[in-house]
C-alpha cells in the first residue's frame, strides 16, 4: 500500500515536473549577429533601440538594445562598428553589433549635428551651426583629430572622393568653403554666381568619378555644376522652383533635382550637364534612390506617401506607388533590387520590389517612429 502511494506521487510529481516544463515561458535564445554587411537595420526615433533584419531573405532577425535614443545612427561597416550620435550630450558612441554592446565613446565640446561620413568610412565630420564650427572623428582611433572653428553657419556637408577635403556651403558668401580633413585647415573657398540674397544652399553631391559635384540654390532655382580640377563653376542651370539637393545614379549618367516648389523633378545627364528632362514629381521628397540596372528612379514624398518611378532610359514617369504610410528615409540594396522604406508614423517597414513597381512586402511595427533604414553596402549615392 505504502509502495503504491511513493509510486503514485512520484508519478504525480513527474506528470507536474512534464506539465511546468512545456506550460512554463521559454527564455528567448539571445541573437548571435555576424557582419555588419548581412544586415538591413531601422532605428527608432523614440526609444533606444533598432530591428534588425536579413538583407539576404528579408526576414526579422532581432532587436538590440541601445544606450540612448539617438539623433543619427550611421553604420560604418569598414570599421565594423554602428555610429550612435546624441546632440543633447555631445556624445559618440561606437556599437559592436556582434558584442551588441558600446565599445567606445567620445564626448566633444560643440553639439555634433549633421553628420556625414567619409567615402572611405574611416572618419566621420559634423557640424555645429550655432557655434559655426566643423569637427572631424578619426573613428579607427574614436578621437577628435581636427576642428575648424568660424564658420558661417554650416550646416550641410560632403567629403571629396578621396575623403580629404570636407565642401561646406556658405549661404552668406556664396561659396564653398573646403577644408582639410587631416588638420582643419581652409583651401581656397569655390566662388558661385551671384543669385539670391541670401542664398539657400544643398549638401554638395559630388559624381562617382569625383571630377564634379552639385549644389543647388533654393532660392534661385538654380543648380551649380563646380569642376574640381578647374575649382570652380563650370555651369548653371535653372530647374525648378525651390530645388533640393542632387541625387546621382550608381553608375554616374545622371543627376536627378527635386522641386518643392512646383512639385517637379529635373533629370540631368552628366557627360555635359545638359538638362535631358524636367518631370511631374511630388513635394516633400524625403529621398531618391535608383536601381534595376539604374534605370529607374523612385522619389519617395512623405507629403503624398508615396512614390513616383521614374524611367531613366525613356526619360518618363512611369508609375506611381502608394504607401501604407507616412515614409522617411530609405535606402536601396547593392543590387538595386528592393528599396527599405521605414514608415514613420506606424513603425512598420515596406519592401519594394523596384523591378515590380510594387511593395513586396510588409514588417509589422517593429520600432517607434522610425525615420530612416541603414545598410552597410547600399545602391544609393547620396554624396
Amino acid at each position: 500500500m505504502r509502495t503504491s502511494l511513493i509510486l503514485g506521487a512520484a508519478v504525480i510529481a513527474l506528470l507536474a515536473a512534464a506539465a511546468a516544463y512545456w506550460l512554463w515561458p521559454a527564455r528567448p535564445v539571445p541573437v548571435v549577429f555576424g557582419n555588419l554587411h548581412d544586415y538591413a537595420f531601422l532605428p527608432s526615433g523614440e526609444m533606444p533601440e533598432m530591428a534588425v533584419l536579413s538583407a539576404a531573405d528579408d526576414t526579422y532577425v532581432g532587436k538590440v538594445t541601445l544606450p540612448f535614443v539617438p539623433d543619427t545612427v550611421l553604420v560604418a561597416p569598414q570599421v565594423l562598428r554602428i555610429v550612435l550620435i546624441s546632440e543633447a550630450t555631445r556624445t559618440i558612441a561606437l556599437y559592436n553589433l556582434q558584442r551588441q554592446a558600446v565599445e567606445s565613446t567620445l564626448t566633444l565640446d560643440f553639439v555634433p549635428a549633421n553628420p556625414v561620413l567619409s567615402p572611405d568610412g574611416q572618419q566621420l565630420a559634423l557640424a555645429d551651426m550655432q557655434a559655426g564650427v566643423v569637427g572631424f572623428v578619426d573613428l579607427v582611433a574614436g578621437v577628435l583629430r581636427a576642428r575648424t572653428d568660424g564658420l558661417s553657419l554650416p550646416e550641410h556637408l560632403a567629403f571629396d572622393g578621396d575623403s580629404t577635403l570636407l565642401f561646406v556651403p556658405d549661404n552668406a558668401a556664396h561659396e564653398i568653403v573646403v577644408i582639410d580633413s587631416g588638420d582643419g585647415n581652409r583651401w581656397d573657398p569655390i566662388l558661385l554666381p551671384a543669385g539670391s540674397a541670401p542664398a539657400d544652399l544643398s549638401a554638395l553631391t559630388r559624381t562617382p568619378d569625383g571630377r564634379f559635384g552639385l549644389v543647388s540654390d533654393a532660392g534661385s532655382g538654380r543648380v551649380h555644376v563646380i569642376g574640381f580640377y578647374a575649382w570652380a563653376v563650370i555651369r548653371t542651370l535653372e530647374v525648378g522652383t525651390g530645388p533640393g539637393r542632387a541625387y546621382g545614379t550608381a553608375d554616374g549618367q545622371f543627376m536627378l533635382v527635386a522641386s518643392e516648389g512646383d512639385a517637379s523633378v529635373t533629370v540631368i545627364d552628366t557627360d555635359a550637364f545638359d538638362i535631358v528632362a524636367r518631370l511631374p514629381g511630388m513635394r516633400g521628397v524625403t529621398s531618391i534612390a535608383t536601381g534595376f540596372f539604374e534605370n529607374l528612379a523612385y522619389l519617395i514624398s512623405e507629403t503624398e506617401e508615396a512614390a513616383v518611378v521614374i524611367d531613366l532610359a525613356k526619360l518618363a514617369v512611369v508609375g506611381r506607388l502608394d504607401l501604407p504610410g507616412r515614409p522617411g528615409i530609405a535606402v536601396a540594396d547593392v543590387d538595386g533590387k528592393k528599396i527599405y522604406v521605414p514608415l514613420t508614423g506606424s513603425g512598420k517597414l515596406a519592401l519594394i520590389d523596384v523591378h515590380k513597381i510594387e511593395v513586396a512586402k510588409i514588417f509589422p511595427r517593429l520600432v517607434q517612429a522610425p525615420h530612416v533604414a541603414l545598410l552597410a553596402v547600399s545602391n544609393n549615392y547620396c554624396h
